[in-house]
């Protein structure tokens, strides 16, 4: 669904007027997904989702999704399956790129009839497939991206933002942390494109959500073509379990992982000092405490390398409500803040450097309302 949103963009722009028609079957629900990413970037009625059916055709998570897609501020039309299609085209008639959703299973067959009629009655319009017709360029590192237009928030409404994603809207955490990386990944690309983070990189991830976004941005950069090494800091898995899925799936994709016991940072300090640049992605926004042990050890080593640091959602060691260090903490050039930025980042630029908003495929709309914004 992220993948089809941002062929879109990037092709036709963020003043494109966009037709989703989608099914009951699994595909259908990646255009939904589409729909979700799209109603963030473009304008709020430049998108419209026709569903071919009613609402009991859909079953199980692919219900889920339909009613978590009416709930987003786009238009949204039930399309009953019938022989006449010109109640579809009439809906489709403003629209200037349609885009079909088909799947595998039954509603592909009832759809065809339907997207190929519109794509004959309209051949001024743009019209694709989303299981053919779009091709994505690996990184989407020239597309021009909106940024999420948000306020900061503090951790409590972070929190908050993750738990109303998954029960409103039935984004889940994984799905989160997927987008968050992707983004990581980007940015860091863009970075390194620049020249201003030399590789071979190293990426340092912590035992929680905050390193399986790392680990996610490792998978995406290695098959980016980029030089990168992973270190688990004081821990040889992740504790969370979306953070232990992304931990397996980068090393099954051959992600390069070396595990930093407690006590031992022998490898972290080889590792750094061969790396050009690092990605932080040690703690998150969670942290209250002062940092402890090997993770004390391994940021005080960081803070002292000099070596240039992109940071995933905030610096390691920082308390994202206060803006105060927690120890001695590394210094970024670049935060990648997730969905928003952080309360304490407006007392704390000498260690976040310039932040970036990158979106994590939750409305947007959620911030906004967290942070009391119309």
């Amino acid at each position: 669904g992220r993948s089809t949103a941002l062929d879109i963009v990037s092709r036709y722009g963020a003043g494109a007027r966009v037709f989703i028609l989608v099914s009951s079957g699994p595909t259908g629900m990646v255009g939904m997904c589409a729909a979700r990413h799209l109603s963030n970037w473009l304008a709020p009625d430049a998108v419209t989702v026709g569903f071919l059916g009613v609402d009991d055709y859909a079953k199980g998570e692919v219900r889920n999704v339909l009613h978590a897609t009416r709930e987003l501020p786009l238009v949204f039309c039930f399309l009953p399956r019938e022989k006449d299609t010109a109640g579809f085209l009439k809906r489709a008639a403003d629209a200037v790129l349609l885009v079909a959703a088909a799947a595998e299973d039954g509603g592909y067959r009832a759809e065809m009839g339907e997207s190929e009629a519109a794509a004959a009655a309209n051949p001024n319009k743009i019209f694709v497939r989303s299981d053919g017709g779009l091709t994505l360029p690996s990184p989407v590192s020239d597309a021009h991206l909106p940024r999420p237009d948000v306020p900061a928030l503090s951790r409590e409404a972070l929190r908050n933002l993750d738990r109303i994603a998954a029960e409103k809207y039935y984004v889940r955490g994984v799905s989160l942390m997927e987008n968050a990386g992707w983004n990581l990944a980007r940015e860091t690309f863009l970075e390194i494109s620049f020249g201003r983070l030399p590789p071979p990189l190293l990426i340092l991830a912590g035992r929680g959500n905050n390193g399986g976004d790392g680990l996610v941005a490792a998978r995406h950069l290695g098959a980016w073509g980029v030089d990168c090494r992973v270190v688990m800091v004081g821990t040889d898995k992740p504790s969370t379990d979306d953070a232990l899925a992304n931990y397996d799936l980068a090393v099954d994709t051959g992600v390069k992982v070396v595990p930093t016991f407690a006590g031992d940072i022998t490898a972290f300090v080889e590792l750094l000092s061969q790396a050009g640049a690092v990605l932080d992605a040690v703690l998150g926004t969670g942290l209250t405490g002062r940092l402890r042990g090997t993770t004390a050890d391994v940021l005080g080593i960081l803070g002292e390398s000099g070596a240039p640091i992109i940071a995933a959602d905030t610096p390691s060691g920082l308390d994202a409500n206060t803006g105060e260090p927690l120890g001695k903490i590394p210094r970024a050039q670049v935060t990648v803040a997730f969905a928003a930025s952080k309360i304490g980042f407006a007392k704390a630029a000498e260690y976040t450097g310039e932040v970036r908003v990158a979106d994590i495929g939750a409305p947007w709309e959620i911030a906004r309302r967290l942070a009391g914004v119309p």
